[in-house]
């Protein structure tokens, strides 16, 4: 009986983020006579409970640390000192430091891209710089993982990603833990809200991309229109000031909720009547996935990535990207077509359940290292 193949997961924060969510189930879900999985990330977030509570041994690391040899020799000790025989870092900064470190040992690496945000950065001097250095870095790992099929392609044209090493696992979730925790009655009385009032939600980051200011011009050609509803968003971010002062312009207060971060989303998911998603680029994004398995009804951006999930009029309504006045009227039409609105979301809800999964992406991660350990 051949021992279980030590593997290190590194991520650089222990935030519970998209990437966070993939390493974790990651984790957790790997087989244990197959492979012996161990963490490491920075400290003193809430990934480190989770990864306790199942018995994951974790390693600190000081990625936040300004003297970057430190953090090198770290990891180098780390990957030597227990054996490991893959090392996979998730996002940007981990797979910058990661494959430097493991530069000539005998170890096999893998780096996933969750999403490719430089390729975006407004700033084009310092998304050349970041698409430079993963160019040069392509070569230290074995394999490099998207998360989408468009963000594979992008990979390629880039020149960050080679064809040979290129693999495409989406990413996934398991939805039966969201269906956990209170009904949509308890939460709404939780929060203040009317069984009648229309509520359209977004959980995300406020951040640039996720253009949630888009969302609310959309709510005042709503009000403007005679619609009583009301946006609730839940997250926090660098755009949260912007967006207040953006709600205070158009005389919104009220209108728009700011629910700050929240840990139940589940329940926040089911107090919702519709999920609105308006995004300038996504790699495939969780919220959308936590979303449609709850059978909510979507408005989104008809972007690369969302559009891998979401048919237009088939599992939700896709949208030009930055127009408020679309998102308003697809909005509209929701709430005033019942019937469209729910079976829309029955056919999100079932595709998610069926096809974007977590036990779906470890078994398809699982493949990616069963095939280095081979090679």
């Amino acid at each position: 009986m051949t021992s279980p193949v030590p593997v290190l997961e590194v991520i650089n924060e222990s935030s519970l983020g998209g990437g966070q969510s993939q390493l974790l189930a990651l984790a957790t879900g790997l087989p244990a006579d197959r492979f012996a999985v161990e963490v490491a990330a920075g400290p003193g977030g809430p990934l480190v409970g989770r990864l306790e509570a199942a018995g994951i041994p974790f390693h600190p690391l000081p990625f936040a640390d300004s003297i970057p040899w430190r953090l090198l020799r770290q990891i180098r000790c780390l990957v030597a000192r227990h054996g490991h025989g893959i090392v996979h870092s998730h996002g940007g900064v981990a797979g910058f430091w990661v494959r430097i470190a493991c530069l000539g040992l005998p170890v096999r690496t893998i780096h996933t891209l969750h999403g490719i945000h430089y390729l975006h950065f407004e700033d084009r001097v310092k998304g050349f710089a970041y698409r430079t250095v993963d160019r040069l870095l392509r070569s230290a790992a074995d394999r490099i993982v998207c998360v989408s099929e468009a963000d594979g392609r992008k990979g390629l044209e880039a020149g960050v990603v080679l064809p040979g090493q290129l693999r495409v696992v989406v990413n996934g979730i398991d939805p039966f833990v969201l269906d956990d925790g209170p009904d949509r009655r308890a939460t709404r009385s939780t929060l203040g809200w009317s069984e009648s009032d229309p509520i359209v939600g977004c959980i995300a980051r406020f951040h640039r991309q996720k253009d949630l200011g888009t969302l609310i011009k959309a709510l005042s050609h709503l009000v403007a229109r005679g619609h009583r509803v009301r946006v609730a968003l839940a997250g926090s971010g660098p755009e949260e000031q912007s967006l207040r002062s953006l709600t205070d312009r158009l005389d919104l207060r009220g209108d728009v909720l700011f629910l700050g971060p929240r840990t139940d989303i589940g329940p926040l998911y089911r107090a919702f009547d519709l999920f609105c998603l308006p995004s300038l680029w996504e790699g495939l994004p969780l919220a959308l996935l936590e979303a449609l398995s709850q059978g909510l009804p979507i408005v989104a951006s008809d972007i690369d990535g969302v559009n891998e999930i979401v048919t237009h009029e088939v599992h939700g309504l896709l949208v030009t990207p930055g127009d408020p006045r679309q998102v308003a009227d697809s909005i509209e039409r929701l709430l005033r077509d019942p019937e469209l609105a729910r079976r829309l979301g029955q056919a999100g809800q079932s595709r998610v359940r069926s096809e974007f999964t977590s036990r779906k992406m470890v078994e398809k991660t699982m493949a990616v290292y069963e095939e280095l350990i081979s090679s």
